[in-house]
């Protein structure tokens, strides 16, 4: 989500917050009897009545998430070594002779890890 869908969202939440105070606020100056002209809007005079109490504005009640569509495209399978070398078509037979002997030469497994961009130690765990 980019910085200004966020900015929106933040701005609409804001303003309905704002909405569902004012309510409370106009039942307020009604049941007390106080004259709406002057405090017909708090955004305006930047202000609520000073009697008017904001924390006696009940908590509003959480809308259920919508859950998020399932991207399959986006999702992708780790790949295994073994895919990898079928993918990019590399010599098996030289990583398998280099990978199973007992002590195998760094230079040579260097050059490889850089041709194949393998660890030098996933190269030595190939079978």
């Amino acid at each position: 989500m980019n910085e200004e869908k966020l900015s929106r969202r933040e701005i609409s939440i804001k303003e309905k917050l704002f909405d569902i105070t004012k309510v409370h606020h106009d039942r307020f100056l009604e049941e007390n009897k106080i004259s709406e002209s002057v405090f017909n809007d708090p955004l305006q005079l930047k202000m609520w009545h000073h009697k008017f109490d904001l924390h006696s504005v009940p908590p509003i009640d959480p809308a259920p998430i919508r859950p998020q569509p399932v991207k399959t495209a986006s999702f992708h399978r780790s790949e295994s070594v073994k895919d990898f070398i079928d993918r990019t078509k590399l010599d098996t037979k030289v990583i398998d002779k280099r990978a199973q002997s007992p002590v195998a030469d760094d230079s040579s497994l260097a050059k490889m890890s850089s041709k194949t961009g393998l660890s030098i130690e996933t190269l030595r765990l190939i079978k």
